[in-house]
């Protein structure tokens, strides 16, 4: 679920990278959709969810911090998703998502079709 939220809000944002977790975490975190704590945290889970993926025992400390932290992260991505507003404009043709409702990102106009 974690992936698949990433990788939406990367296709909106117009993300041309590989789709490694880490690097998608870096765009989003450029195009300001999440904060610098829900980043690291993030960075954080990953890497103890990798560790049990390859065979590592992993401590009941970074299971219950896995537990914890989960739901935020979800929880804050999908107010990312929730912040981008797909829009089409008039005056410089650009037709795409920003998280500015109402207000184009490539010309500042507040017209649209």
């Amino acid at each position: 679920r974690l992936e698949k939220i990433l990788i939406d809000l990367c296709e909106k944002t117009d993300y041309k990278g590989s789709r490694n977790v880490p690097n998608m975490l870096q765009h989003i975190l450029r195009c300001q959709l999440i904060s610098y704590d829900i980043y690291n945290l993030t960075l954080q889970l990953i890497k103890i969810a990798n560790r049990g993926v390859h065979g590592e025992i992993v401590d009941n400390e970074y299971l219950s911090f896995s537990e914890k932290t989960y739901p935020v992260i979800i929880s804050k991505l999908e107010e990312a998703q929730s912040n981008l507003h797909y829009l089409r404009c008039r005056k410089c043709g650009f037709a795409g998502y920003t998280t500015q409702d109402g207000v184009c990102p490539k010309c500042g106009e507040y017209e649209f079709e």
